[in-house]
């Protein structure tokens, strides 16, 4: 049954138990190519869903009550050596106190060990002026490092991040090494880093490579960096923990603080860049200010080699006047300089704006039969 409109066209009465067979494959067409969408979008955003959040393994700020760590992070953290406290979390960040022993792991992710790719892990790192690194073995005093372990006390580790005293007072020195024995070496960061200053430190695996590599405030993907290849105990099989832990020579390790700690599987999710614009900022965290001067003075003058962390501002490769130049500028100037940036639309987004765009489409087509047919 049908009711002529005033329009012309042909009002369905959906409540008739007789339908004109064009009518019935008219419908059966559109929600055909309805439902087609429809799981087409749905199939989209699950695989970008997938592709955003795999690359981030997980994300730790430490903001938990004070306390020690496996307490304070409700066992997100486990103790997996030691026999005296000495990491707990303090004001929402990881204290690791020299004077202590134990060490914590944490899990990268409730999944099967990671055994292809790589996997990085980025945090803010500041070492103590009090009670700074006095171990100047060139292994023992690593503090971080990832690691399969399958049970049965079958455990590897790789990507150690070694802890020095500096080449000149107050400061201390980073180094990498791939695995542990007799053959091992530690690649050191080119630099002096100074006690005090908080630094976002890089730290990165490939299985595929069998390389451990370093950065130090890392700006993009080609910012300079220190790989190391040595090592025994190799192949790994897979990864599954990232852990912290205390030198075994107690009160020489230095006492530091990590926070903001972001562990993944692609490096491009882990640089972070506050104002990259500022000549300067040698500390990379937006601003010019006493700090930036300090890493500028502790490495002048310098002949080359060098990066911005240390006071390069013209990325020349030295530390000079010029570089103490671009600081004192900006120190008087920064307030100028904006730290805001225009978001772009995700891959998500797009995705969604072209499942409407079609389904306007189609709708429009429809329209336009059933009016060509009613006319």
């Amino acid at each position: 049954m049908t009711l002529a409109g005033n329009n012309g066209l042909q009002a369905i009465d959906y409540g008739s138990p007789v339908m004109d067979w064009r009518t019935r494959m008219v419908r059966c067409r559109m929600t055909l190519r309805t439902g087609i969408l429809t799981a087409a979008l749905v199939l989209v955003l699950g695989a970008a869903r997938c592709e955003l959040f795999a690359a981030i393994l997980f994300r730790d700020s430490f903001d938990y009550a004070d306390g020690e760590l496996q307490v304070a992070s409700r066992y997100l953290w486990l103790k997996h050596s030691g026999n005296s406290p000495g990491q707990f979390v303090v004001s929402r960040s990881l204290f690791i106190d020299d004077d202590g022993t134990n060490d914590y792991s944490r899990a990268l992710g409730d999944f099967p060990p990671i055994t292809r790719g790589a996997v990085y892990a980025a945090f803010d790192l500041n070492v103590s002026i009090s009670d700074p690194p006095e171990s100047t073995s060139t292994s023992t005093p690593y503090f971080m490092h990832f690691s399969e372990d399958f049970g049965g006390g079958a455990s590897q580790i790789v990507s150690r991040l070694v802890m020095n005293p500096g080449t000149i007072a107050d400061t201390f020195r980073l180094g990498i090494v791939r695995g542990g024995g007799s053959t091992a070496t530690t690649t050191r960061w080119g630099e002096n880093l100074a006690n005090g200053l908080t630094y976002r430190v890089v730290v990165g695996y490939d299985l595929d490579a069998a390389v451990s590599t370093l950065w130090v405030n890392p700006t993009s993907l080609v910012s300079p960096h220190v790989m190391n290849a040595t090592g025994i105990g190799l192949p790994i099989v897979g990864l599954n923990w990232i852990a912290f832990r205390i030198d075994g020579t107690s009160g020489r390790s230095g006492d530091k603080t990590i926070d903001n700690l972001v562990v993944a599987t692609s490096l491009s999710d882990l640089f972070i860049v506050s104002n990259p614009t500022i000549p300067g900022d040698f500390d990379a965290d937006g601003n010019v200010d006493g700090a930036d001067f300090v890493a500028w003075q502790i490495n002048f003058p310098a002949a080359g080699g060098l990066t911005g962390a240390s006071g390069d501002a013209d990325h020349d490769g030295d530390v000079d006047g010029a570089d103490f130049v671009a600081w004192q500028t900006s120190f008087v100037s920064a307030a100028d300089f904006p730290a805001t940036s225009v978001p772009e639309p995700t891959e998500i987004e797009y995705c969604v704006l072209a499942f409407f765009a079609m389904l306007f489409r189609q709708h429009s087509r429809s329209k336009i039969c059933r009016v060509a047919k009613g006319s």
